[in-house]
């Protein structure tokens, strides 16, 4: 039988958390005779597993506090983490997302890379930073670059990054698996209840557009572009009904700066921070929105997507390389380049004229349900077998 030592202790926000939830919470249900699976998560991590109601007893799992890039610096995390791994002694050690900074000696090792600044070079994403960003970003690029090229077997969510991957590392022989980012979300296919709901949206903007917009308050997610474009809206727009619902984790410096920009902007009637959601209610906030608003700056494989096209919301997103592949023309497209206005033009014209796109939104829905029934947590599980 072979062992596994599931790592997940790096991540502990955003949507490599519900990546890693997902993943771990379908190993722990799975019964696989061949795999002997211990787990290796952070506190956010657990919680989410635990508040899932699944039984943990007797299973292999054990918190390791956050190990980030600065955790190579704590002997006391290190030396946890090395206890764990001699005492599982496992036969192949896998990273949900990497770079992980310990070593796991002769250990085989599967890492996942969904890291889009060491990834994809972008003009847009980088101008959005301040020096001291930039200049702490470049170093942290190099030492994980460095990091990497110590890995020879590799997963990724895309081709286009599976082909960055073998541009950047193109002297170095490396194995890479491709497994889409599916979602937990799309899970919900399975629950006639969630699926009903979605049948029965009202696909209309009578009452106004309802925005949405989940996303960690990294930079490149682009919030203060967002607010800019909205401002615009509301002033050229006046007696257009909207309003956009955001989940930044509140008692947040980055997102008390973001809500403090949104007021100085005269938005704070119209913005509402619902804070970080479980699955079951961004399900029905999704369903309850006709519109998602998505202008990062840059990405791998964004779940908000996949999740905004099963639920019926129509996508309004930049014209970026990462952006096609979910949608394969099933959204509405602006230019990188365009203005404030422009943008804020565009969204008017779906407000006054959301008709013209409900074939857009019944395509992609129907996109969506067909790729949520890609098992890809198997493909994991097979990924894991034949290594």
């Amino acid at each position: 039988m072979k062992k596994i030592l599931i790592n997940a202790s790096n991540i502990s926000i955003s949507g490599g958390l519900q990546v890693a939830n997902g993943i771990i919470q379908y190993l722990l249900r799975e019964e696989n005779s061949s795999l002997d699976c211990s787990f290796l998560v952070s506190q956010p991590l657990l919680n989410l597993i635990r508040s899932s109601g699944i039984d943990l007893t007797n299973k292999k799992i054990f918190m390791l506090p956050r190990v980030s890039f600065f955790s190579v610096f704590n002997p006391y995390k290190k030396a946890k983490f090395k206890a764990i791994l001699g005492r599982q002694n496992p036969d192949l050690v896998y990273t949900i997302f990497g770079p992980f900074y310990y070593s796991v000696g002769d250990v085989k090792h599967i890492v996942g890379i969904a890291e889009p600044w060491i990834l994809y070079s972008s003009e847009n994403a980088w101008a959005s930073l301040g020096l001291l960003k930039k200049v702490r970003l470049k170093f942290e690029i190099f030492l994980k670059t460095l990091i990497l090229r110590k890995y020879v077997f590799l997963w990724t969510e895309t081709e286009v990054a599976k082909t960055a991957l073998v541009n950047k590392f193109s002297k170095i022989p490396i194995n890479i698996s491709v497994i889409p980012n599916k979602p937990f979300l799309l899970e919900y296919y399975k629950e006639q209840a969630i699926i009903n709901e979605i049948i029965k949206k009202n696909l209309s903007v009578s009452n106004g557009l309802e925005i949405i917009y989940p996303a960690y308050p990294h930079v490149h997610k682009n919030f203060y572009f967002l607010i800019d474009v909205l401002s615009h809206f509301k002033q050229t727009y006046a007696d257009v009904p909207f309003r956009i619902k955001l989940t930044l984790p509140k008692g947040n410096k980055a997102t008390a700066s973001i809500l403090d920009y949104a007021a100085s902007k005269n938005l704070s009637t119209n913005i509402i921070n619902l804070g970080t959601l479980s699955t079951d209610m961004l399900v029905r906030e999704y369903i309850a929105s006709n519109l998602l608003f998505f202008p990062s700056l840059l990405e791998v494989s964004s779940a908000t997507i996949t999740e905004a096209m099963f639920t019926k919301t129509l996508v309004l997103a930049p014209d970026l390389f990462f952006n096609k592949e979910p949608v394969r023309g099933a959204a509405v497209f602006y230019s990188p380049n365009a203005t404030c206005q422009q943008i804020a033009d565009i969204i008017f014209s779906i407000f006054s004229d959301y008709s013209k796109y409900l074939h857009s939104i019944e395509l992609s829905h129907s996109l969506a349900n067909n790729f949520a029934r890609l098992d890809t947590y198997k493909m994991h599980l097979d990924m894991l077998t034949d290594a």
